[in-house]
């Protein structure tokens, strides 16, 4: 994942599905570094390599998918926050109209 894409700003929902997709990736990479360990505890060169690239492979997914978890840590977090703001500006909001209405009862 670039920095670019880490700084674009994303919904949860989106930041979430990168994450599930980038955790299957990982999934996925580990099981074929699984599939080429050998069998029989001897190494033949094309199993040598391609162990190898099987290996970095699993260390690319799980940086991807461990940037994906950060940014849905992130994500949430911000959503969360705007939540917050959101829901203080409308209690406020109530609150001016109840102060507002409070002042039109004792005017009476």
């Amino acid at each position: 994942m670039s920095e670019d894409e880490k700084a674009k700003p994303t919904t949860l929902s989106e930041a979430q599905a990168e994450a599930a997709v980038a955790q299957a990736e990982f999934e996925a990479a580990k099981a074929e570094a699984e599939d080429a360990k050998p069998e029989g505890g001897t190494l033949g060169q094309t199993t040598i390599s391609d162990a190898v690239v099987a290996s970095e492979a699993v260390t690319k997914a799980e940086a991807s998918y461990q940037a994906a978890k950060e940014k849905l840590i992130a994500t949430r977090a911000a959503s969360e926050a705007a939540w917050k703001a959101d829901y203080e500006a409308a209690k406020a909001q109530v609150g001016e109209i109840d102060q507002a209405g409070q002042l039109f009862t004792n005017k009476r």
